[in-house]
């Protein structure tokens, strides 16, 4: 089974914050995949803790999944789900925000995190293991002489344009994804607009 985890916090008060970016990464591929014509529903699972979407694609079993702990405990669900399926650390794609990286860029990084984010190191804890896939996306759009501090900072939301430059890295990460984890998955619409 493949894995993508998007790392978030739940609630309507965290909704397109930049902390959440793994969950509207998510939330994105769920959209793209519908058009797909491939059946995806979110559950609620209790003995995750967590939102999961298992599917089917070109005969692949894979699931998504938006921890519910909040971001500091992010690792029990993904350990819970992950030793329920029987399923390697391997498998997993963790999405993620990273003030490391400017807004409007991203990174594959296995087995390379952030300095500081405590949801990865969460998921690190829980697995007992940096044996996994990240994808690090870039929020970081501070002005120089305003450097609001980073936990403040991931706390807010998106501007209109800068959802913009989001949204337009989500398609980026396409092609680079294809190549770890869903190579069958077609990139339509993916141009920049």
């Amino acid at each position: 089974m493949k894995i993508i985890v998007g790392l978030g916090n739940p609630g309507e008060k965290y909704q397109k914050t930049r902390h959440n970016v793994g969950f509207m990464y998510l939330d994105f591929l769920t959209d793209l995949f519908r058009k797909e014509d491939v059946a995806i529903s979110w559950e609620t699972k209790s003995r995750f803790k967590a939102q999961i979407a298992e599917f089917q694609y070109k005969g692949k079993k894979m699931a998504f999944v938006k921890p519910l702990t909040y971001m500091n405990e992010s690792g029990w669900s993904v350990s819970q789900y992950l030793s329920w399926n029987k399923g390697n650390p391997g498998n997993i794609v963790l999405v993620h925000d990273d003030l490391d990286i400017q807004l409007g860029k991203y990174k594959f990084s296995p087995e390379k995190s952030p300095k500081i984010h405590f949801g990865v190191i969460s998921v690190e804890n829980y697995l007992h293991t940096k044996s996994f896939t990240r994808l690090r996306i870039g929020v970081d759009n501070r002005q120089e002489g305003n450097r609001i501090q980073g936990v403040n900072y991931v706390m807010g939301r998106f501007s209109d344009e800068e959802e913009r430059q989001l949204l337009d890295v989500f398609h980026q990460t396409l092609a680079p994804l294809n190549q770890i984890l869903l190579p069958a998955i077609k990139q339509k619409n993916t141009s920049k607009s």
